[in-house]
């Protein structure tokens, strides 16, 4: 019996892939003008808002409520919080600013 995978699944990997390219570019080029933490944020905030807009419509085929949506944005939110302090921490400890 052929094995197929689950169209959800591909849908949710293509869309972090997508989502992971979006935000590491927007990093890339905002972290000359904003330093590593403003653009970790500024590439989170973008990558969060993809994520909550778009995901329940084009990964999951249904409407997101605002349940939905708070849930997964508080998710997303407390990650940030972890990567912005180690960004931070990564820039105080002298790491260069793209390897961040």
């Amino acid at each position: 019996m052929p094995v197929t995978a689950d169209p959800r699944l591909l849908r949710f990997l293509a869309a972090g892939i997508g989502n992971t390219l979006a935000t590491i570019a927007i990093y890339q080029l905002a972290v000359g003008w904003l330093g590593p933490v403003g653009a970790y944020a500024l590439a989170w905030a973008i990558g969060i808002l993809l994520v909550v807009t778009l995901y329940p419509r084009l990964v999951f085929r249904r409407e997101g409520t605002v349940r939905n949506g708070a849930t997964m944005g508080a998710v997303y939110l407390v990650a940030f919080g972890i990567g912005l302090a180690v960004t931070a921490l990564s820039q105080r400890a002298g790491l260069h600013p793209r390897a961040i």
